[in-house]
């Protein structure tokens, strides 16, 4: 992120209800929704191909039953990946209109596919 680079650490005290305060150069800045949780050394599931799409899927490790990750999908297929191997339970979609797939294994290399109808 360049803009990091050219900020003035002096420059941060600014008030901002001046008519004089300024935003920083290069904002506001886009990124995609899963750049929030990159995983480029981890493990996949299999790709979900979704029959409604934007469904919300969630991730949970099986052994602790955490969270791992919950996004909304743009679309209808989606491989959702993992930090650690291991079983995890996935859950797709909102409300009373839940589809859940229990003991996923998550590999390194992941070409298994699950069809998931609503």
């Amino acid at each position: 992120m360049e803009w990091l680079n050219s900020i003035n650490p002096k420059a941060r005290d600014v008030d901002l209800t001046s008519k004089s305060a300024k935003q920083y150069n290069g904002w506001p800045i886009t990124i995609q929704q899963a750049d929030n949780f990159k995983i480029k050394k981890g493990y996949k599931l299999p790709t979900l191909e979704i029959s409604k799409e934007n469904q919300v899927v969630t991730i949970h490790n099986e052994e602790t039953q955490e969270v791992v990750s919950s996004i909304r999908v743009n679309g209808k297929t989606f491989q959702p990946k993992v930090l650690t191997k291991g079983l995890y339970s996935i859950e797709i979609g909102e409300g009373e209109n839940k589809k859940f797939i229990p003991r996923i294994r998550a590999k390194k290399r992941n070409v298994n596919r699950i069809q998931v109808d609503f």
